[in-house]
């Protein structure tokens, strides 16, 4: 079972042979890397803007934000669910 906030890369910068300590782990939850991934994945779908216009505006950078947070939720329930 994988926990939403357990760190996706845990690493011990204090003392290596307690890395399972967590009160020395630092980085990004599952969850949080899970959504970034999704969220570079939803970036490639943004279309070519003219004359190299990056605003996207607020609410399709709201939308996709939250698509990405969604995307990660649903990765983690289905690692959740049992193998068949």
């Amino acid at each position: 079972m994988t926990n939403a906030n357990d760190l996706a890369h845990p690493t011990n910068i204090i003392d290596p042979e307690q890395q399972f300590a967590p009160e020395y782990h630092t980085g990004l939850t599952k969850r949080e890397y899970f959504a970034a991934m999704a969220l570079q994945g939803l970036l490639t779908r943004v279309p070519n803007r003219p004359n190299n216009e990056t605003d996207l505006g607020v609410i399709e950078l709201k939308r996709i934000s939250e698509e990405s947070v969604i995307m990660a939720d649903a990765l983690i329930n289905a690692l959740n669910e049992p193998s068949c």
